[in-house]
């Protein structure tokens, strides 16, 4: 959070940022970018927040479409004209909202595709360095693993461009789920060459963290000996952290705090429902499992 309060303070002199968080399935990346949106607002920041989704029929641009549909939705259509100056038709060509809150746009004259592309991200570009004149901006690009192709593209472009803006952004990816062939790869190659692009990979509660964590979140403090069986279990991962706590209250297991064997005991995958699958026994039902570092999580 230090890390990036601190490009926070640099975007707001004009030096933007641009910040990846990573780790694997439930380590907190989702938690922690939007800890940090909270408190960029009370720093009188603007947040806007797109998510990349694992889904067929996901239109190109989803997670920027969001973040432009709550900028719409924010202001009125003077403000908005304003930031987006000439480039509002570009934008609209491609984020058709636009056209609802800027109506008589022009027709933007026909260009071969990568012409037409080249000037939308610089139109798009244009809308987030005027928008974020009067307060910094930070964009959340949440489940980057997810996110189309051209999505990745409008990103490598605004890393080369977000230093002289007042902007901060931070992408959010599972490190352990990208193949070398997927373009997220590829993205990550080109915009690490960028001096204000860093990585922050986020690791599991330490043992002494789990310890309070067992405790804060039950009332009841716990031996030494359930509190190195959670962890042992868990590695620290939070939300299996969580899980496993709650499956002990659930079963009963929890309530002495004494009963280390219990915590052993767990399925790897903590879950009321299990099912027989030969790759993963005890695994959730209906959910896909992933094997890491020898033990079975769903994904």
């Amino acid at each position: 959070m230090h890390a990036l309060l601190t490009c926070l303070e640099a975007a707001v002199a004009g030096q933007g940022r641009l910040v990846f968080l990573t780790g694997e399935a439930g380590i907190g990346k989702t938690r922690t970018a939007l800890e940090f949106a909270a408190l960029a607002r009370s720093r009188g920041a603007r947040v806007l927040i797109g998510r990349g989704i694992e889904d067929i029929g996901v239109p190109p641009f989803w997670p920027w479409r969001q973040m432009v549909r709550t900028y719409l939705a924010t202001y009125d259509p003077d403000v908005i004209q304003t930031a987006m100056g000439r480039g509002a038709a570009d934008i609209a060509q491609v984020i058709p909202d636009v056209q609802e809150h800027v109506p008589a746009l022009p027709t933007p004259p026909a260009l071969a595709p990568e012409h037409a592309r080249f000037r939308f991200f610089e139109s798009f570009i244009t809308l987030l360095t005027n928008a974020a004149v009067t307060s910094p901006l930070v964009l959340i690009l949440d489940d980057l693993q997810w996110a189309d192709t051209p999505s990745l593209l409008l990103l490598q472009f605004l890393a080369r461009e977000v230093a002289a803006m007042r902007v901060v952004v931070v992408g959010t990816y599972r490190d352990v789920e990208l193949p070398a062939s997927h373009p997220l790869r590829h993205t990550l190659g080109a915009v690490g060459r960028e001096p204000v692009v860093s990585s922050l990979l986020l690791h599991g509660l330490s043992e002494p963290a789990v310890a309070q964590f067992m405790e804060s979140t039950t009332g009841v403090p716990p031996t030494a000996a359930m509190v190195t069986a959670v962890y042992q279990r868990t590695e620290g991962n939070p939300f299996f952290l969580t899980e496993i706590i709650r499956l002990l209250a659930t079963e009963g297991a929890y309530a002495a705090l004494g009963n280390a064997q219990a915590a052993l005991e767990i399925p790897r995958s903590p879950a009321g429902a299990r099912c027989g699958h030969p790759a993963a026994p005890g695994a959730l039902c209906g959910l896909p499992t992933v094997v890491v570092h020898g033990r079975y999580r769903w994904a």
